[in-house]
């Protein structure tokens, strides 16, 4: 297919999956950024609440700390835009005949948008702080070592770039995730008092949208194996390229989904809390 008529034409290969990562390209973008001015929003009021509040106790000021702060919120916006780059460099690499390193840019993003998935469950779980200078460095200088190793390492090492990472975001991630919800939903907790009927429905919707995560996710990774009955049966422009991306973005507006309900209903301060207790 040819994008534009006439003499001076741009090829595209597999146009229907072309314009499925252009959505993903929209999506990322749309998303990541939505979720970076939530964060900055909430952190601008946090601070502005902070100061205006007068000085507690130790105590009480870890209280209102822990249940003003959005810790995640920024790293799941660079998840999003990390993906979003990711479909630009799988557009020109798969589609646009692009140089070897748009397909660099692809296992980059790939391996950054996971790590920063990592680290949005780990924040959802008390385990990181994004609003910290210092533990944004360290996700800053991971990604520039992720970077450097698909730049500088071997065919391999990409590889291994490209899958341990995104194993990694669905293990860790999502299984963890999904019984932290069921522990803080359930409060079968010493000394937590359970939740009303608001908060079972928000942690109801939360569980829906991971599981609706991991199963999009389950369909892209299983994609090679049904390649060729794709391919018979709907024709090579709906084979493996064109899966993996359709799944991948459902994937993601579903976990943005998520994240939205979590940080909404102020769930995360109850994961926090259940592993505290676990």
């Amino acid at each position: 297919m040819q994008l534009l008529p006439g003499a001076n034409t741009i090829p595209v290969d597999w146009p229907v999956s072309a314009a499925t990562m252009i959505w993903g390209i929209f999506l990322g973008c749309s998303t990541g950024l939505d979720l970076l001015q939530r964060s900055i929003k909430r952190n601008n009021k946090n601070n502005k609440n902070n100061r205006s509040q007068p000085q507690t106790p130790p105590q009480a000021q870890n209280t209102t700390n822990l249940s003003t702060r959005q810790a995640g919120l920024f790293v799941w916006g660079l998840a999003l835009l990390w993906y979003a780059l990711m479909c630009l460099g799988g557009l020109f690499f798969h589609c646009l005949r692009g140089e070897l390193v748009f397909h660099l840019i692809d296992i980059v993003a790939t391996s950054c948008s996971a790590v920063s998935i990592i680290a949005g469950f780990a924040a959802m779980l008390g385990h990181f702080d994004d609003t910290k200078a210092f533990q944004r460095l360290g996700l800053l200088l991971t990604y520039l070592a992720i970077s450097a190793m698909a730049l500088l390492g071997p065919l391999l090492l990409q590889d291994l770039l490209y899958l341990l990472p995104i194993q990694g975001s669905a293990i860790i991630g999502i299984f963890v995730t999904k019984s932290s919800l069921q522990a803080a939903g359930s409060r079968m907790l010493p000394g937590v008092v359970p939740p009303g009927p608001q908060r079972k429905l928000g942690f109801r919707r939360a569980s829906f949208w991971l599981l609706l995560t991991a199963v999009c996710f389950v369909l892209g990774l299983g994609s090679p194996i049904g390649d060729a009955w794709l391919c018979v049966n709907f024709g090579v422009h709906f084979s493996l390229l064109f899966v993996v991306f359709f799944a991948s973005n459902l994937s993601m507006w579903c976990l943005y989904r998520f994240v939205l309900v979590v940080y909404n209903e102020n769930l995360h301060l109850d994961l926090n809390h259940s592993k505290r207790h676990s």
